[in-house]
């Protein structure tokens, strides 16, 4: 490396370096003030745990951990796709992560504001890995003299949530860490099939064909779109080409088959159609 290359290299990280320090200072300072109430809100959105989410930063140095648009990207297609274990995405702050999967969302907020956005991104992943795990409803809360369970540890939470965040694919992490008895994928399929009913009524079946790929055009790829639209995200963008395969119909294409165990690649094949239309 050329001296004056790497005199320009040590020169930015001293201007940065108080910046950094500022940002972790800041973060602990905001994390330590969550740490005793048992009911938080960040900006008026409800936090699982700021205790357990204080814990988890201690463990990254106080560093933000969302810096990759791609990853809040995927944490948004999990979030998503939850509707198919019986969850609502607005339960994990999923309009948050809509504003803020974009390239330059996170650039353009102030250093607290930026804070707070990493810690609501946090506490989604939180909430998604503590639902999965041990589910959304306390029995205890419930009938605290017929119920009766052990405290949740917070290792094995503050686990799955670094597990997603060092993985290749946060997604398939997620999917991959717990094994599912024959009977809740079971009343996962009887979900699906009941919420898939009354979302598709009225609305024709793709019929049969060669399977649909990104380019292709015409009215069948229209009444795939149609379908995945209301079988997903009801809140997608309505194309300005509904009968064209573009990105955004690949997009939920992949999101379908991830949901119900297909082979992700895009492609709308026999297989693909025929869950899409059952």
């Amino acid at each position: 490396m050329p001296f004056s290359v790497y005199l320009r290299l040590v020169s930015l990280l001293l201007v940065l370096m108080p910046v950094l320090a500022s940002a972790n200072t800041l973060l602990g300072t905001t994390l330590d003030s969550l740490r005793e109430p048992k009911t938080v809100a960040l900006d008026g959105v409800p936090l699982l745990s700021g205790r357990l989410l204080a814990e988890f930063y201690a463990q990254q140095d106080n560093a933000l951990v969302w810096t990759d648009p791609t990853r809040i990207d995927a944490l948004l297609q999990v979030v998503e796709a939850s509707p198919a274990e019986g969850f609502v995405p607005e339960d994990f702050h999923v309009a948050t992560l809509r504003a803020l999967r974009e390239p330059q969302a996170l650039a353009g907020l102030s250093e607290s504001a930026r804070i707070a956005a990493d810690i609501k991104l946090s506490d989604a992943l939180l909430r998604y890995v503590h639902h999965t795990r041990f589910g959304k409803l306390d029995p205890v809360a419930v009938d605290p003299k017929w119920n009766d369970r052990a405290p949740i540890p917070a290792e094995r939470l503050i686990a799955d949530m670094r597990g997603a965040l060092d993985a290749t694919d946060l997604q398939a992490f997620l999917a991959s860490r717990l094994q599912y008895p024959f009977w809740y994928e079971q009343l996962r399929q009887a979900l699906s099939h009941s919420v898939g009913a009354a979302r598709l009524e009225g609305v024709p079946p793709v019929p049969a064909g060669p399977a649909l790929v990104q380019g292709n055009r015409g009215p069948r790829v229209a009444l795939l779109r149609e379908r995945l639209q209301r079988l997903g995200d009801q809140n997608a963008p309505v194309s300005a080409a509904p009968d064209l395969f573009d990105d955004s119909l690949y997009a939920q294409v992949v999101a379908f088959q991830r949901r119900f165990k297909l082979s992700p690649d895009g492609v709308a094949g026999p297989a693909t159609i025929a869950a899409i239309n059952t």
